[in-house]
């Protein structure tokens, strides 16, 4: 037992540790950070912040031999390199995927980790009913694509969802709560968000370097920071929910609709126009400015007409949604969608 880090190797390489207990630490019983090749045997991880994790920007610094006889709070270590068609134990204390293709993660409870989930360059990985909580990255997805990420609690996690130089990854119905950021997406691109609800989060979502993400019917609910977006372009946000959640946005360029007209069912009568979202903000500053009340929507297709856009204050400049909705997405009853 100690009062900081149990086992802390950076940068050192060809390790071994068997048969160790670190217990009660303050920070982390066992961390690989950029420490290749090194080897775990029967250590067993009890009690700490954070019981173990592996830290790297290579793929060697992933490369290591971990198995089963290493263990966190009583749960088995899954640390997986090169495997094809497999499905993870549910008895998992901490899942490694390195270097795989095809990975199931599915029904698992994992918590005071490094990493719940740890996803390196691999390829059509799939996450679901999986529980996060109490660790640094709830799942972190780092040079991996075509991963399928779905139905997971991401909560109380520094960061919750981490994606960096990760495309084509596909998020769907995910619950992101009381993080300190949501989602951060760092050189990642072509990504798609779709009915995810990133709440009460200090950030909400935050993306840097990362082009032509989409988000559609996602709802953003009481973060401080709701949307960051820093040297990132052409992203697309569309039939989403922010909900006292303000964006910033620095040196982007955002899409704020649709690309191609939506035709929708809104109080019981069928309409076709772009969509852009639903601002809690829009109807406020409208209501009490010149706009006023009703008028905002004078035909009831439910797309807002005044002024005839809203002016998304950004922080470092002001966006435009032209077609912000009246009510929040769940009034909206798709025919056709944009893809």
């Amino acid at each position: 037992m100690n009062t900081e880090k149990g086992f802390y190797l950076v940068s050192s390489t060809s390790n071994s540790l068997a048969d160790n207990k670190a217990s009660a630490n303050k920070e982390v019983g066992i961390l690989l950070d950029k420490s290749g090749n090194s080897t775990l045997t029967n250590n067993m991880m009890e009690g700490n912040y954070h019981n173990f994790g592996v830290d790297g920007d290579s793929l060697p610094h992933f490369y290591h031999d971990i198995n089963a006889s290493n263990h966190v709070d009583g749960k088995p270590i899954y640390y997986w390199i090169d495997y094809r068609e497999r499905q993870i134990p549910t008895d998992a204390g901490f899942v490694g995927i390195i270097d795989c293709i095809n990975i199931t993660v599915r029904d698992l409870t994992l918590t005071n980790n490094n990493v719940g989930v740890l996803v390196a360059y691999s390829v059509g990985s799939e996450i679901e009913n999986v529980n996060v909580s109490n660790t640094y990255d709830g799942i972190s997805l780092l040079a991996s694509s075509y991963s399928f990420i779905a139905n997971n609690t991401i909560s109380n996690n520094n960061w919750g969802i981490n994606m960096i130089f990760s495309d084509n990854n596909f998020l769907i119905q995910n619950t992101n709560s009381n993080n300190t950021i949501g989602i951060i997406l760092s050189v990642s691109n072509d990504n798609k968000f779709v009915t995810n609800n990133i709440s009460n989060n200090k950030y909400g979502i935050t993306l840097g370097a990362s082009n032509i993400n989409k988000f559609a019917t996602n709802t953003i609910s009481n973060n401080w920071h709701g949307l960051s977006l820093v040297d990132s372009q052409d992203n697309f946000f569309f039939t989403n929910n922010f909900i006292n959640s303000s964006v910033y946005s620095l040196t982007s360029t955002t899409i704020w609709n649709s690309v191609l007209e939506m035709t929708y069912i809104y109080n019981g009568k069928t309409h076709t126009n772009f969509m852009g979202n639903y601002w809690t903000r829009y109807l406020f500053s409208e209501f009490f400015g010149t706009g006023g009340g009703m008028e905002q929507d004078n035909n009831g297709d439910g797309i807002g007409e005044v002024p005839p856009y809203y002016n998304i204050p950004t922080g470092s400049g002001t966006d435009k949604d032209n077609y912000p909705l009246m009510q929040p997405y769940e009034n909206y009853i798709y025919v056709t969608a944009d893809e």
